[in-house]
């Protein structure tokens, strides 16, 4: 009884707060929308190169690729392939 009341207020809220603010929701999400869309397409462009980052940056995707390599590069951890 317990699940059909919380489901009918959850309804009932829903219902509620849409009915009352749904265009300002809905131009919130799409300026969230095109706000994070425009940031995907600079951030996921394929014409980036090298200069384009920052020395840390470049170290730091250096150290993710060799992750499982050991201390020195080309040398492999113990029991590594």
């Amino acid at each position: 009884m317990k699940i059909v009341i919380s489901f009918l207020v959850g309804v009932w809220f829903a219902w509620g707060f849409l009915k009352h603010y749904d265009q300002s929701v809905f131009d919130l999400w799409t300026e969230a929308y095109s706000v994070g869309k425009d940031d995907g397409y600079k951030l996921g462009r394929g014409d980036a190169t090298l200069e384009d980052f920052s020395f840390e940056q470049l170290e730091a995707k250096c150290m993710f690729l060799y992750s499982d390599r050991g201390a020195v590069f080309g040398t492999n951890r113990k029991g590594g392939k």
